[in-house]
Formats: C-alpha cells, structure tokens, sequence
C-alpha cells in the first residue's frame, strides 16, 4: 500500500507541474481550465479536403473516416483526403448516410435523391443499386432529402466539452473513433477534430 500511495503523489506531483506550466506560460488565460480549445484543429482546403459541408461521418472496421458530402463520398486515411464520386460508381454525389454492415464490411452510402450505392467488400469499387433494391437489416437509411443534424448527440458532446468553434462553425454530424477523437462536420466549415489528449497524458496508480 505505500508504494502504491507513493507512486500516486509522485504522478499528482507530475500533474501539479504540467498545470502550474500552463498557466504560467498563458495557454489557459482566461477560459476554463484544461479548456478543450488547444486540442481542436479543423480540416479544409490547405488538408487537401475541398468540400465544406459534411452531412454525415463513419469510421470503418479498417480505421477510415469516411465523410458524406455534396460533392462525393471522401475517405481520410490519416493523411489525405480522397473522394469517390458518380465516376467511381456512386449513384450520386451527394452523400447523406453511411453505413458499415457487421460481419461483411460491406459499406452502404444514402443519397440526397434517394439513390443508394454499396461497396461489396473492403477495396472494391462501388456501384448504384436499382431502385427499390432491398436495404440490409439493421440499417435505417435516411430518406431522400436534405439530411437531419444529430442534434441531441451534438448538443451533449458540446456541453461536455465546450470548444469554442467560431461562430460560423456550425456542427451538422459527430463521430467518436475507436482513437477517443471526435470529429465534427459542419456546414460550411469542413471537418474539426476534438483531441482531448491532456487526459490520457495523467497517470493512474497500479493496482495494490
């Protein structure tokens, strides 16, 4: 028990020193403190992601963020941002729900006129689905039109964590990812991601 107690106060003393750090160096200031704001950075044209308005994100099995927008369906690796449009099979470009079937991988895309578009398998192409074509179960594809902001999940994740995105940064959809980020589209401000790395730099005690 007293190495445990130990080890404890020597990990608070570590804690204690990284925040009297931030707040001698300014970087707290006058918001509140371990504000979220340092660990938020946004994606748009400079990152190579050309489209403003995301209606709608998922992360598959394999990692990828996959992103809905008018102009395509984009898949971001890490590094780069690459788009599928009606050129790579897609029945349309304007994508406004995603879906990743357990089990197959398989990834299932809803558009914006009611078209419906399927990648059969991880790296293959995509293709359009005739009209009518039977959805898989357990998946609830958003009906044509423009699509709904998931409102009452933005709104929890934004009273948890108040970011303090510009006024013109007006969040449309949320991904948590299996990485603990989150990641905010919005519309007419590309892609945010939320890292809220302070809390995993604190250490806890072993176990007794």
């Amino acid at each position: 028990m007293a190495a445990v107690l130990a080890r404890y106060l020597f990990n608070f003393c570590w804690v204690a020193a990284g925040l009297l750090l931030l707040l001698g160096s300014g970087a707290v200031g006058a918001a509140p403190l371990l504000s979220s704001r340092a660990f938020v950075r946004q994606f748009g044209p400079a990152d190579g992601l050309s489209q403003p308005f995301i209606y709608c994100l998922l992360q598959d099995r394999q990692g990828y963020l996959w992103l809905g927008t008018a102009e395509g369906l984009v898949r971001y690796d890490g590094a780069r941002f690459l788009t599928f449009t009606t050129r790579d099979g897609l029945a349309e470009d304007f994508v406004t729900g995603l879906w990743e079937e357990p089990g197959s991988g398989r990834l299932w895309v809803a558009h914006y006129q009611g078209g419906r578009s399927l990648r059969a398998a991880p790296g293959a192409a995509f293709r359009p689905l005739a009209v009518g074509a039977k959805l898989p179960f357990g998946w609830r594809a958003p009906a044509p039109g423009p699509p709904a902001s998931d409102t009452t999940r933005l709104r929890a994740y934004l009273r948890r964590h108040p970011l303090h995105l510009p006024a013109d940064a007006v969040p449309s959809c949320l991904l948590e990812d299996q990485a603990g980020n989150a990641w905010l589209g919005t519309a007419g401000q590309g892609l945010w991601r939320h890292s809220d790395r302070f809390a995993s730099l604190v250490p806890m005690p072993a176990a007794a």
